[in-house]
């Protein structure tokens, strides 16, 4: 009886602690990052007319032999859960983004991989699995008026950023 009660509560919790997304954002308060790629002094960023405060936050982080490299550029903090709408406003221009919940790719492959789908038990009904899209904002296109489909991709965004901050 003894080995049962114990068998039941270990699987108990390992399907409760079992979440990569719940894990991942537990600090984050429900908010996700939204990194400014190439943000210009002076850029002030604001969202239902709040103005929001522009931080300093890990984008990439790459792992070395002697530890890990972190990248860290500016970004702004908004639910992860509810659609937003963004302005960015700097040298006079002004620009508008809008920014959608979808599902971090990332965690589900985690999930799968560390928890053999377990995790998603509990981050799909809590909506840990989600994150905001786009999550690198190119804004010198997005001030100079150009469509999302003329940003640079996702991905050259954040190869160069790493460039830029590993010069300087």
């Amino acid at each position: 009886m003894k080995n049962l009660l114990f068998i039941a509560a270990t699987a108990f919790l390992a399907l409760s602690l079992n979440s990569c997304g719940t894990i991942l954002n537990a600090k984050k308060k429900g908010k996700t990052e939204v990194f400014l790629i190439d943000a210009p002094a002076g850029l002030s960023v604001s969202s239902n007319g709040e103005n929001l405060s522009i931080e300093s936050d890990i984008f990439a982080a790459t792992g070395k032999e002697h530890g890990a490299i972190e990248y860290h550029t500016n970004c702004v903090r908004l639910p992860r859960k509810k659609k937003a709408t963004i302005t960015l406003s700097a040298g006079g221009k002004t620009a508008t983004v809008a920014l959608k919940p979808k599902v971090w790719g990332k965690i589900v492959v985690v999930d799968a991989l560390l928890t053999a789908g377990i995790g998603w038990w509990v981050d799909i009904p809590t909506g840990n699995i989600l994150t905001l899209k786009p999550r690198l904002i190119d804004v010198p296109a997005a001030l100079a008026g150009k469509p999302k489909s003329q940003w640079r991709s996702q991905g050259k965004l954040k190869r160069q950023e790493k460039r830029r901050i590993k010069k300087g």
